[in-house]
């Protein structure tokens, strides 16, 4: 069973601006991710972390982007597992924030797909970025 711990969320303010500014991003419908790659010093085994938003521009009700908010979570706590195995050869943290781009609100099966299809491409884009 996988979890969402506290040390796999983003939640430095620092970290965060950081990641804004230095970051690479892609789309990927219906998210936007931006991502940052940075050598972990604590261990040698791969890390991830993550911090997720939903705009309130677009969804004017907190019960809204809450509901979008845990469902981008569930999707990325059920799909993270395999991407970690993936590429834990690499000695790397991974710091991610993933933003909800669609106007209307979309059911869990969509967001998972795209977070699987994001999984990927991010994986493609490390291995780049990394050689």
């Amino acid at each position: 069973m996988s979890t969402f711990r506290k040390n796999e969320r983003l939640s430095s303010q620092k970290e965060i601006t950081q990641l804004v500014k230095e970051g690479n991003t892609f789309l990927c419908y219906p998210l936007r991710v931006l991502w940052l790659v940075s050598h972990n010093e604590r261990n040698a085994s791969f890390q991830i972390q993550a911090a997720f938003s939903v705009p309130k521009k677009k969804f004017k009700k907190a019960v809204d982007r809450n509901t979008l908010r845990r469902r981008l979570k569930e999707a990325f706590r059920h799909n993270k597992d395999a991407f970690k195995k993936e590429m834990k050869d690499y000695p790397y943290t991974v710091s991610l924030l993933i933003i909800f781009t669609p106007v209307n609100a979309l059911n869990y099966e969509k967001i998972e797909a795209g977070i699987k299809k994001s999984f990927q491409i991010l994986k493609k884009q490390i291995a780049e970025k990394t050689q």
